[in-house]
């Protein structure tokens, strides 16, 4: 590629703003040591087009960003020429309250979503971590999971219609704005959790819900992570089922004692729907919890925690974490998992999280110790290789990357990469490590 020839293209199809060179600026969107030598900044679907058309001409790898939540939860980039930043895509473009359908670009944030949706008595089924940052294509492209996952849906559930740019400058839609529209359901679903590798998604329709009437949220602190993960186990084969159901635990201080006394080591427990649900789903809690407290928040103790929780995957209270690992087991094995590896990785300094119902842990670390790390990645990929599951390295730490698993099919996974993106433009190197 060429630079000075990449620049003046872009300056001759875009407005001056839009195209930025400035090193501090180009800095704030480095990523696994590489800086990219531009930063584009598009505030239309047909300048995300153009953008791209000129990448695929010049061969310049392209790094999509939309609030840049989820950019370590993939490998960095092998090849980082042009961060093409999509904040400026941030309208609401349609919302049919009747219909329970928003269309929205892909800047757009979830916060900005969920606040237009509330005030027509409805939400998105999922509350994504980070919801002032999180765009909806950037939600879209990771997959993200939501804080309720356990009563509600994914991002695949709730999504109706989508407009993309593929690595050749093509504008690609699938689905529409309705409810009953199911064209281009296979395309939607392929690009949701391909995390920019296959395309630039511009906008979205989302399926909303009706707000839950209530809700109760309870944290019940245990003297170890597996009377955690014994008790949302119990509290999965029960009537109603939570809506929230999270395990977690954090490694003791020098003292002896947790990090905080309130959300440090315990399971937290949500209900939402109907008053009668509800008042069902606590009765049930405390038949379930047997000797442990249950502890049923609110005001500024039920923030507290459920920010905490809901935001785990990506930091802790506040501060990003610096490598993580994620599993993906049967629930009943999750219980397992507690019990055999849980003390090792908490003396390894990881933090640990688990959804119940959808048999998701997190492992995170606040520091790098390499070491520790490979230890910890080799342990979790042998414990979910023997139980026919899959772990692999979803928080990574500049400038490592360890050795991926093989990804299943990964022949038909190139073949969709080569039709799409086929100068291999978009996010090189970033999906699992093959593309």
């Amino acid at each position: 590629m060429t630079t000075t020839a990449l620049h003046e293209a872009l300056n001759g199809e875009l407005p001056a703003e839009r195209v930025c060179t400035d090193p501090e600026t180009c800095a704030s969107f480095s990523l696994g040591g590489r800086t990219p030598s531009f930063v584009v900044a598009p505030a239309t679907e047909t300048e995300v087009a153009t953008v791209l058309a000129l990448a695929c001409k010049y061969q310049a790898k392209v790094v999509p960003w939309g609030g840049g939540t989820k950019q370590r939860q993939i490998p960095p980039p092998e090849g980082y020429d042009l961060a093409l930043d999509l904040s400026r895509l941030d309208n609401i473009v349609a919302h049919d309250p009747a219909d329970l359908t928003m269309v929205v670009q892909a800047g757009c944030t979830a916060a900005s979503v969920l606040r237009l949706a509330a005030k027509h008595g409805q939400w998105l089924p999922f509350d994504v971590p980070l919801a002032p940052k999180a765009t909806a294509g950037g939600i879209v492209a990771s997959a993200a999971l939501g804080f309720e996952r356990t009563g509600h849906m994914s991002v695949r559930d709730v999504l109706l219609g989508i407009r993309c740019v593929t690595g050749k400058g093509e504008l690609v839609r699938a689905g529409g704005r309705v409810v009953k529209n199911v064209a281009g359901y296979d395309l939607m679903r392929l690009l949701a959790g391909s995390f920019g590798t296959l395309g630039v998604v511009t906008e979205v329709a989302l399926r909303l819900w009706p707000a839950a009437q209530v809700g109760a949220t309870a944290w019940v602190p245990t003297s170890s992570w597996r009377d955690a993960l014994e008790l949302g186990t119990r509290c999965v084969a029960e009537q109603p089922e939570p809506t929230a159901l999270l395990a977690l635990a954090a490694p003791r201080g020098p003292d002896g004692g947790h990090d905080t006394e309130l959300s440090s080591l315990g399971l937290l427990v949500r209900y939402s729907g109907v008053a009668g649900e509800v008042d069902a789903g606590r009765e049930r809690l405390h038949s379930l919890a047997g000797g442990w407290e249950v502890r049923w928040l609110s005001g500024s103790a039920e923030t507290t925690v459920v920010e905490r929780l809901r935001d785990f995957p990506l930091v802790d209270r506040g501060r990003p974490w610096q490598a993580g690992i994620r599993l993906a087991l049967l629930p009943s094995d999750v219980v397992e998992f507690g019990a055999a590896l849980s003390a090792a990785m908490l003396e390894w300094g990881a933090s640990l999280c688990a959804n119940l119902a959808r048999g998701t842990v997190y492992v995170r670390f606040p520091q790098v110790d390499r070491h520790a790390l490979q230890r910890a990645c080799r342990a979790c990929a042998a414990f979910a290789e023997d139980r026919r599951g899959w772990a692999w390295v979803d928080w990574w730490p500049d400038d490592w990357r360890p050795e991926t698993p093989p990804l299943p099919h990964l022949h038909l996974s190139r073949g969709v990469k080569a039709a799409l993106d086929p100068r291999g433009i978009l996010n090189p190197g970033r999906y699992w490590g093959h593309w």
